[in-house]
């Protein structure tokens, strides 16, 4: 009778460390589902998320051309909607690839992730569009693409050091302070001081441009890296304008600073080298 009951005890004892040593069905599916699962994400993180489609209709100088510009998603699907970013839905920079031309312009939405608009080429030659925008359920997103304008293209040009970083434009003279030499990757304040040009005084009536005292883009010789920079004081007024940045590589970079005076937009262009 007791060994009866020894063996039972002991087959009882077997079977209930058996069954703890194996999972059950549920979890082990659970588990191979969470690995699949994060395997997907890790793909679908590394594919860019956001692309665009552009078309611009045979662009000729001395002309306008239609650009339309569809933002969708890594599956195709069109972005629904976009933030108001200093009060615009998409900012399009274009630049002639010397960096010898420059516009700021703003397409409009036209609903289903597509942006319409009219582009103004003066010459021939080949030009970098960035669009820069924000999903509303996502960041910003830089996207760019290349088209080449048929037509007569003054030579290209290097960028020419300056030496004295003042400007006059219109009546309004602006100089360019750096509060260090600029070097790659350290942080660097800009700042643009406004003066008339024909009191000689300082200006301290600037108004908004784009919902700020102003915008600053940078981009580097042959059109490779591109900043967008807001100002420290959006509500500023002048006579001083001080926008923080970092450069991100050696070498030399255009610099446009845009404002508004008295009812005029003005941009003022600078040309700076960082070592």
């Amino acid at each position: 009778m007791q060994r009866w009951l020894i063996q039972i005890i002991m087959l009882s004892l077997l079977l209930f460390v058996t069954a703890c040593g194996k999972p059950s069905g549920t979890d082990s599916h659970d588990n191979h589902s969470k690995t699949h699962n994060d395997h997907e994400a890790m793909k679908n993180h590394d594919k860019p998320m956001i692309h665009t489609q552009w078309s611009i209709k045979k662009p000729k100088a001395n002309q306008s051309s239609s650009l339309t510009i569809r933002v969708t998603d890594h599956q195709g699907k069109p972005i629904p909607d976009f933030k108001t970013n200093h009060t615009k839905k998409m900012h399009l920079i274009v630049v002639k690839s010397d960096l010898s031309s420059f516009q700021h312009l703003h397409p409009q939405y036209q609903g289903e992730g597509t942006f319409d608009i009219s582009v103004p080429f003066s010459e021939g030659g080949k030009y970098k569009f960035i669009a820069d925008f924000v999903p509303k359920d996502g960041e910003q997103s830089i996207q760019t693409h290349w088209v080449n304008v048929q037509g007569k293209s003054k030579p290209t040009q290097p960028l020419k050091k300056e030496k004295r970083w003042v400007k006059k434009v219109d009546n309004n003279e602006v100089s360019l302070t750096l509060e260090k030499p600029i070097r790659a990757n350290q942080e660097q304040m800009l700042t643009f001081h406004f003066k008339d040009t024909q009191t000689k005084k300082e200006i301290t009536n600037l108004q908004p441009y784009l919902g700020a005292i102003g915008h600053v883009v940078i981009i580097s010789e042959g059109a490779k890296d591109y900043l967008h920079v807001h100002p420290m004081d959006e509500k500023g007024t002048g006579p001083n304008a001080m926008f923080h940045t970092t450069f991100p590589k050696k070498g030399a970079y255009k610099v446009w600073g845009e404002f508004k005076r008295n009812g005029k937009e003005f941009t003022v262009p600078f040309v700076l080298n960082v070592l």
